[in-house]
């Protein structure tokens, strides 16, 4: 009985250091995931959608997100840089009317950056986006 329980208080110190040591490794270096949603025209009726579509990638733990829309103003393109929350409800608030290629998420700083890159489009197949791995969302 001495023996289980000096490996049990063994067992549990060594998982509780792994875990302690894994969550500081990770909270140093986050994840950095980029949010590109297409502001076109044919967006807009689906912006209530939106958060839904994303709700796999903006439940996991240690990610920071870049969010941006391809609007014409570049000024206005970056909703906000890196944060541990995306604040999709800046993106609702935006009318949805540029014309402008899905390639203008390929000029920003923050799509370059980031470890993953999720465009949210109703454009079924994009060609002219540049950034490399990039995964469309795509809205119905």
């Amino acid at each position: 009985m001495k023996n289980f329980l000096i490996w049990l208080v063994i067992a549990l110190l060594g998982f509780g250091l792994f875990f302690a040591v894994s969550h500081v490794l990770y909270s140093a270096k986050p994840k950095r995931v980029f949010i590109g949603i297409d502001a076109s025209q044919a967006t807009d009726p689906h912006k209530r959608s939106i958060s839904q579509k994303l709700l796999p990638w903006l439940n996991q733990r240690y990610c920071e997100y870049a969010l941006a829309t391809n609007v014409l103003n570049k000024n206005h393109r970056l909703v906000h840089s890196w944060k541990s929350v995306a604040d999709l409800g800046r993106v609702m608030d935006i009318n949805m009317y540029t014309d402008l290629p899905l390639s203008a998420f390929s000029e920003i700083q923050e799509a370059q950056e980031a470890g993953e890159v999720l465009i949210v489009t109703t454009v079924k197949n994009p060609k002219d986006i540049k950034l490399q791995g990039a995964e469309f969302i795509l809205l119905p």
